[in-house]
């Protein structure tokens, strides 16, 4: 009876201890997994970012719409390839890195496309008989804060907020797409600032939950 009774408690340790297991190996994903998976963020990551300091600025001070546009159709195509890299086993923090920096291209997909629209409409004010240039004198260069794309957008709408509407009439009927880009530049900049400060968080939770692993590569973690 007595080595039965032991028998019997020594299973029970058994499965208190199986369990245990099962509930530490499931309480987190895998390591690998979502190293991985902030792998291939990464990836994108550094085309965005490379967009951001040196295309984009380049792009709305060349005030071309077309080009414009087609920075915007190129945006697309990085959320898509965020949106296509596969969550499985990936931490689900590591799955909200990658939802915020989602929101970052959004912010830059939309200035694009309405930075385009006012660079529209001016060359469609200008085009008109009699009408002066309302940004600068024909064939000259707008000078623009090239650092980033921020940087670009904020001196062009301090531009912009410069044109005398007694001289540019069309000026008054830009102000809303004006609006929206300054809109744009607010949500880009709240967007990047929330990025940054959860990636601290994570920064700080992976190392302690994944013990082992280096999360301090600007390539995963920025």
């Amino acid at each position: 009876m007595k080595a039965r009774r032991s028998l019997l408690a020594l299973l029970a340790a058994v499965a208190v201890s199986v369990c245990a297991a099962q509930d530490s190996g499931s309480k987190f994903a895998s390591a690998d997994t979502t190293y991985r998976y902030l792998t291939e963020i990464g990836r994108v990551r550094a085309q965005v970012n490379t967009d951001n300091r040196e295309t984009m600025p380049a792009l709305l001070q060349g005030q071309d719409p077309a080009a414009l546009r087609d920075q915007a159709k190129k945006l697309e195509g990085y959320k898509q390839a965020l949106d296509g890299i596969d969550p499985t086993d990936v931490d689900s923090e590591a799955v909200q890195f990658k939802t915020n920096f989602s929101l970052i291209v959004d912010a830059y997909k939309s200035i694009c496309v309405d930075s385009a629209e006012v660079y529209r409409q001016v060359a469609a004010a200008d085009a008109k008989p009699g009408a002066s240039p309302m940004l600068h004198a024909k064939d000259a260069k707008l000078e623009l804060m090239l650092n980033d794309t921020l940087g670009a957008v904020d001196s062009l709408i301090a531009v912009l907020e410069q044109v005398d509407p007694a001289s540019s009439p069309a000026r008054a009927a830009l102000q809303p797409t004006v609006d929206k880009l300054r809109a744009d530049e607010d949500r880009l900049r709240k967007a990047k600032d929330a990025h940054h400060d959860f990636t601290q968080k994570i920064k700080s939770e992976f190392t302690d939950r994944y013990q082992g692993t280096d999360w301090s590569n600007k390539d995963i973690l920025p």
